[in-house]
């Protein structure tokens, strides 16, 4: 008797008439199980803390970043009186020194040094480059410098954030999962940042406000690196 075979959904179904039904069955109760491990394996990389602190991070510094780099040259005009074209160009040359940090956080990361303590680093550099950006005394090339830096440094954070997808994925099927997370709560401070941003620089009338927003995104993305930092060290242990 000829028996054909076919695989569906991984499974394979000898088409012969005295095994196919059988097969089928086999099927049929196996595969609901199979989904539904799947489904617990999901929830419980989600249940990960430190995760959640990663993309949290992320969020602040998106909420930061893209709030600068969304109103810098609408800044620059206001109070510098600069062209449309100069200050897109600072603002495009801002963006690409972001390409700095992210090279120097898998460096970093290399070195086993603990995420946490990256953070904290990266937050307090990001609000020491905030005061200097919108310090008016200052000098133009040395505000210029603060927002290089900000991108420099700031970039930091998306290498450890994603990073850390991989670091507390169980199996290679929850990387995916906790990547995902990281992504969706990066979107939402990058979604948060300008309108929170415009208005309250619309209610009080200044500049000023901005940098009041950034410094509350650095001292909260401070706490969180500094509860990464021991959890990864309790980890370690």
């Amino acid at each position: 008797m000829k028996i054909e075979y076919l695989t569906h959904a991984g499974v394979l179904i000898e088409r012969s008439p005295d095994r196919q039904q059988q097969a089928v069955e086999r099927y049929v109760v196996l595969q609901p199980r199979i989904a539904h491990r799947a489904e617990q394996d999901r929830i419980g990389a989600l249940r990960q803390i430190v995760p959640w602190l990663l993309g949290t991070a992320f969020a602040l510094y998106a909420m930061e970043f893209l709030s600068i780099m969304a109103w810098l040259p609408t800044y620059l005009i206001d109070t510098r009186g600069m062209s449309a074209t100069a200050a897109s160009l600072i603002g495009g040359v801002d963006v690409a020194f972001k390409l700095v940090g992210c090279l120097g956080g898998s460096f970093l990361l290399r070195m086993n040094i603990n995420r946490g303590v990256i953070v904290v680093v990266t937050f307090v550099c990001l609000a020491i480059f905030a005061n200097l950006l919108f310090a008016s005394s200052l000098p133009e090339g040395l505000r210029f410098a603060a927002a290089l830096g900000i991108s420099a440094v700031g970039g930091l954070i998306p290498a450890v954030a994603f990073s850390g997808s991989a670091r507390y994925a169980r199996e290679p099927g929850e990387v995916g999962v906790l990547h995902g997370l990281v992504v969706q709560l990066a979107n939402v401070g990058q979604v948060l940042g300008p309108p929170v941003v415009a208005a309250a620089v619309t209610h009080f009338g200044t500049w000023d406000a901005a940098l009041w927003v950034m410094m509350g995104c650095c001292t909260a993305g401070l706490a969180v690196g500094l509860l990464i930092t021991r959890l990864e060290a309790a980890d370690r242990r």
